[in-house]
């Protein structure tokens, strides 16, 4: 991280965001969660901005583009979701808008993750269908990868592996393996990425600076 970075309030939105050397907040949005745990949605954008990540290096072909995309987008906002969202899921009754979002980011992820497993596997093959980064951003309900980044994260962290994730969060594929090891040991049984996938995932790794 580098350079100056401001810092906008605004008072008819309730969200917040991260963009290059700005941020914006709600103020609305800040005075909702400070009721329950202080300072968690600025720390949810300055673990945007803090996190380092590593980055696939080489001539990439657009198979390997697209996939990276998502596999980037899906870290950075599982991990940083393990800073807010909790918050979120632990008052979803109480705390303005949460019981809508953990339905939105929950429901039916199995769904998501199913296409993308596929996704990822077909694009593996560098055939001439593949999936976009536009098609991966429609798969993730153009969420920027919080679906179905927190789902994976709340899996890894109810079967122990917190800690790994946040030790490994600069690697981007990280939260995929650590996802599927957590899946195979919980108690919902949740979908988990198939072997296809998984040894195309590692491929990719060996491409990060």
């Amino acid at each position: 991280m580098s350079g100056d970075l401001t810092l906008y309030l605004m008072a008819l939105t309730f969200d917040a965001a991260v963009q290059s050397d700005a941020m914006f907040f709600g103020i609305s949005c800040l005075y909702e969660y400070d009721k329950f745990q202080k300072g968690t949605v600025m720390a949810h954008e300055f673990h945007h901005r803090l996190r380092v990540s590593k980055t696939l290096l080489g001539n990439l072909s657009k198979y390997e583009e697209a996939s990276f995309s998502i596999i980037d987008e899906i870290n950075n906002e599982g991990t940083a979701d393990l800073v807010d969202k909790p918050v979120d899921l632990k008052y979803r009754d109480k705390l303005y808008q949460s019981d809508n979002m953990m339905k939105e980011l929950l429901d039916n992820v199995d769904i998501t993750l199913k296409k993308l497993d596929s996704s990822l596997t077909l694009n593996s093959k560098s055939g001439e269908a593949f999936v976009s980064k536009k098609d991966f951003r429609s798969i993730t309900k153009s969420s920027s990868g919080h679906i179905p980044g927190f789902y994976m994260s709340n899996i890894i962290k109810r079967n122990g592996l917190e800690k790994e994730l946040i030790d490994g969060s600069d690697n981007p594929f990280n939260i995929f393996y650590l996802y599927n090891k957590a899946a195979r040991i919980d108690f919902e049984e949740p979908t988990s990425y198939s072997s296809p996938t998984m040894d195309y995932l590692k491929k990719l790794e060996l491409k990060l600076n």
